[in-house]
């Protein structure tokens, strides 16, 4: 069983992304997550964590279950529309690099945190 985590230690100065969807089924999330698990070992190389954040279901972050609370506050800070998928890229700084309404290539999702400062995996 998934232990809920304490959102700011595990995020403090991290690259983050969100997908926020109605729930795990939604085909949006569906194909957003696929791409991002075949990209699983360059993201964590980069250090970029990963929440989805659901409507119904449980929301977790990098495999970890969220705590109702912590989901909540997530969907209040960055207002996602609660009748469709959003991606919102979030820099090491806590500033957003970018939101969209749809699925984005994993090669376009590293390229914001690039452009943010986000430092190049390690060899």
């Amino acid at each position: 069983m998934d232990t809920p985590i304490d959102l700011d230690a595990l995020t403090a100065g991290k690259p983050l992304i969100y997908l926020y969807a109605l729930s795990p089924k939604c085909p949006s999330y569906q194909s957003q997550i696929e791409q991002l698990q075949a990209a699983a070992d360059e993201l964590a190389g980069r250090g970029i964590a990963l929440a989805s954040i659901f409507n119904e279901g449980r929301s977790a972050m990098d495999g970890n279950a969220l705590d109702d609370d912590i989901a909540g506050s997530l969907r209040n800070a960055y207002t996602p529309r609660a009748d469709r998928f959003q991606i919102v890229l979030v820099g090491p700084a806590g500033n957003v690099l970018h939101r969209d309404d749809a699925p984005l290539l994993t090669s376009a999702i590293l390229r914001y945190f690039d452009s943010a400062g986000q430092p190049e995996k390690d060899s």
